[in-house]
């Protein structure tokens, strides 16, 4: 895949660090062979894409997700409110017709 990047595509972030951190980042970088500006990137694109996955998986007890299942498989009968609800829908959808 061709990529052609112009400056208008690109964004800067600015970190000010302690001067420890700094050394720590290099040495790291220095063994991966590559710019402490690309391992930075590398690296807080990795824990961004760990926080969004984390945010976006649900996690059940074997318990909850036994009922889930149970649920999925046999759900209950449509409640008052339910019922009540599908007819207000089917009214609002019949009058955009």
């Amino acid at each position: 895949m061709e990529t052609n990047t112009t400056t208008d595509e690109r964004s800067r972030i600015t970190a000010r660090v302690p001067v420890d951190a700094r050394n720590r980042l290099s040495e790291a970088a220095l063994i991966r062979g590559t710019s402490v500006n690309s391992f930075v990137i590398q690296a807080a694109l990795k824990e961004a894409e760990d926080v969004i996955e984390r945010d976006r998986t649900i996690k059940l007890s074997e318990t909850s997700a036994k009922r889930l299942i149970e649920l999925i498989g046999t759900p209950p009968e449509p409640n008052d409110h339910l019922k009540d609800a599908v007819a207000i829908y089917k009214d609002q959808v019949r009058d955009l017709s």
